[in-house]
């Protein structure tokens, strides 16, 4: 029970994110995605697709907010300096997937 939308998990070598199914951006963006859900209603995919994307922007809206809310001070800093680390990460994880996908095409 948690505002959270996901935490992670610690286990020895593995990062694990656990979703909280209860937050709405669960079911608006990681549920739409679930590919157990995909059909033959071209019209049914694009909505998903679409509401996915919608949500997507409306989460890193969500953090826009957050760090504007905070004006001045260390805090603000800590708060830029958060979202600078996260996006190195995401381009590393997003630069290894990458690399994955070319891989397995390849294979």
């Amino acid at each position: 029970e948690s505002t959270s939308f996901f935490h992670p998990e610690f286990l020895p070598g593995v990062t694990e994110v656990v979703f909280n199914t209860k937050h709405p951006a669960y079911r608006q963006l990681v549920e739409m995605l679930d590919p157990d859900l995909v059909t033959d209603n071209i019209a049914a995919l694009k909505a998903r697709i679409y509401g996915a994307s919608d949500t997507l922007k409306m989460l890193l809206c969500a953090w826009a907010r957050y760090e504007m809310e905070e004006r001045e001070g260390a805090r603000r800093d800590k708060v830029v300096e958060v979202r600078q680390e996260w996006g190195k990460m995401a381009r590393q994880f997003l630069a290894d997937s990458d690399v994955e996908l070319v891989a397995a095409s390849n294979g």
